[in-house]
């Protein structure tokens, strides 16, 4: 047999379970220790444990001497930096209102996520500053008497003017509460269902693991299940080509018996690509030797899936009508504007913080408002598209390690009856045959 460095890099470039049989069974290892899974199914074992970056395999669980890291393209789904300190740090401050420390920390913190247009805001800042000081200081110095000019226009038709700016302030905030309360709306729906998209997932990815007795298809399935999810988050971001497939080539490259390279290139120019990943799932699923019953039940619970994308596209294609809100912007503009000559008479010097205050408190719920209208995008209170995708990354890979954990105990702690068994039941496979002619050579038995 092969040894060196160059039989470790074709070992390592194999698919799951792809060994070459033609270079016979390995040498049997002495009776005192344990078979080591072998470095394509290892990395099944792990998906768990690479997704959710904490190390669940102690050294002693390793073999002695190897150190193995995990492949690069399965966990690099992060969140985007605008996103990370809201739904890594503040999620959790919020759910724990008992620490009243972080608490309040969190309200003065002006990181990224906080409704804050400045511009804005400056604009109406020095519109303030020049009203009051023309006003006021002109009345100080006497140029202008309280009795003439435009003080005598505001003293007079002060109570009519107060009439109108109430009138419309109260048909104002009507409206603004109606685009705030459909932004929220829209921003909820969305959330709802990424959890149907994550929920159908795992019962796809578990229906197809637990009925599809061909173990390569049922694997192929399971994949196929994330990639689809994977490419509906790009998708919805309009992410470019490279980023988008970037994960399904590693899958690719990594695991090519599977997830075939041809497929990926018709992915790569397709425009609507989660569609692809549906259909490779269905022509998966209907390549099996299922009975009609199960295969309907299972691509049912698939379809369930482009039924949740279709949903998300509605919200993304559909935004809020153009005159609604660009009307709405404008009169609240006026309004804020007009704020500091309804309030200069009556407040003086103090109108020019009264009037921040107030304009801060009205133009940050509307551009909150218009940030969360498009929940899928990559603003700071958008979804965090990156979490849900490797939840369901995560819960697909745990059920393929779990089918790996499986073999290898049926394989270490069985008789040499039941090995045979199980050779003789798994060799229609020729995943899996690789793999058990390295766990238990057929001259065990």
């Amino acid at each position: 047999p092969r040894v060196g460095p160059e039989a470790e890099a074709t070992e390592a470039a194999a698919g799951p379970w792809q060994r070459s049989r033609s270079e016979g069974p390995p040498a049997r290892r002495p009776s005192s220790s344990p078979p080591s899974p072998p470095p394509a199914l290892r990395r099944w074992v792990w998906a768990t444990d690479i997704i959710r970056k904490s190390p669940g395999r102690t050294e002693d669980e390793e073999a002695p001497g190897e150190k193995h890291e995990p492949p690069s393209g399965l966990g690099a789904d992060q969140l985007p930096e605008a996103q990370e300190h809201i739904w890594d740090t503040y999620t959790r401050i919020h759910l724990q209102p008992r620490n009243k420390t972080q608490y309040l920390s969190s309200l003065f913190s002006w990181k990224p996520g906080r409704p804050w247009p400045w511009k804005v805001l400056l604009a109406i800042a020095v519109w303030t500053i020049a009203f009051d000081v023309t006003v006021l200081v002109l009345e100080e110095y006497g140029v202008v008497s309280r009795e003439q000019g435009f003080t005598r226009f505001l003293n007079i038709q002060e109570d009519r003017l107060l009439s109108i700016y109430s009138m419309c302030t109260f048909l104002l905030s009507i409206a603004l509460g109606f685009r705030v309360n459909q932004a929220y709306e829209r921003w909820w729906e969305g959330r709802t269902l990424w959890g149907q998209m994550i929920n159908h997932s795992r019962s796809t990815a578990v229906l197809c693991l637990t009925y599809i007795s061909e173990h390569d298809l049922a694997i192929r399935a399971a994949l196929w299940v994330y990639i689809f999810a994977n490419s509906v988050k790009h998708h919805l971001r309009g992410s470019p080509t490279e980023k988008a497939m970037a994960q399904v080539r590693e899958m690719a490259l990594i695991e090519s018996s599977l997830v075939r390279k041809e497929d990926v290139r018709v992915m790569e120019a397709a425009d609507h690509r989660p569609m692809i990943a549906f259909r490779y799932l269905l022509e998966t699923i209907f390549k099996t030797s299922l009975s009609d019953i199960l295969e309907t039940k299972i691509a049912d619970s698939a379809t369930a899936l482009v039924d949740d994308l279709g949903g998300m596209e509605r919200i993304l294609r559909c935004p809020m009508p153009f005159g609604y809100t660009t009307h709405l912007r404008l009169m609240l503009l006026v309004w804020v504007f007009l704020l500091p000559v309804i309030l200069v008479d009556v407040l003086g010097w103090i109108c020019i913080p009264v009037t921040l205050v107030v304009s801060y408190a009205i133009l940050g719920l509307e551009e909150v408002a218009g940030e969360i209208e498009n929940p899928f995008g990559l603003d700071p209170n958008d979804l965090p598209l990156d979490q849900f995708t490797t939840t369901i990354r995560s819960n697909v890979f745990e059920q393929l390690s779990l089918e790996g954990n499986a073999i290898l105990r049926r394989a270490t702690m069985a008789t040499p009856k039941s090995i045979q068994e199980l050779h003789s039941s798994l060799r229609r496979s020729d995943s899996f045959t690789g793999a058990l002619d390295e766990l238990v050579p057929e001259d065990l038995y």
